[in-house]
Formats: structure tokens, C-alpha cells, sequence
């Protein structure tokens, strides 16, 4: 049975867990601390893509698009001396 994968664990194969999980928990924990920031940091940067997106959306692209619209109807208005109210 030694080497099997699917061979239930035995007292001493936990035990040996345990001393193990005792020895590093120092270490342990320092990983899940990184874990935490790691996952802070890419929080905080999906909140600024989608701020960034939202932004484009709403004021960026669409806001582009209605100025040059403004910019050339005022340019027709100018070329045929038709102003519109």
C-alpha cells in the first residue's frame, strides 16, 4: 500500500501532518498574510480597470464622438452660413 494515493491515512501519516503544520506555522501564516495583500492589491486593481472601463464608456469615447459631431456641424454651419438655433 505504500506509495497508494487512495489508501486512507494512518495515525502516524497524521501525526506527521501535524508536527509538520506545528514546525511551519510561523511560515504558514506568513503565506497566508501574502495570500490576503496578494488579493487586497488585485482587488483594488480590477476596481480601477473597471472604473477605467465605466469611465470610457460613459464620458470618454461617447463624449469624443458628440464633440467631433459638434465640431462638424459647426463647420458645415460656417461653410453655408446657415447657423441652426
Amino acid at each position: 500500500m505504500v506509495g497508494d494515493s487512495r489508501a486512507p491515512a494512518t495515525k502516524e501519516d497524521v501525526k506527521g501532518i501535524m508536527e509538520y503544520l506545528v514546525k511551519n506555522e510561523e511560515k504558514i501564516h506568513n503565506l497566508a498574510q501574502e495570500m490576503k495583500e496578494s488579493e487586497k492589491r488585485m482587488k483594488r486593481h480590477f476596481d480601477v480597470v473597471a472604473e477605467n472601463i465605466t469611465h470610457d464608456f460613459l464620458h470618454g469615447a461617447l463624449h469624443d464622438k458628440i464633440e467631433q459631431h459638434e465640431d462638424r456641424i459647426q463647420t458645415l454651419e460656417q461653410h453655408t452660413s446657415l447657423v441652426v438655433a
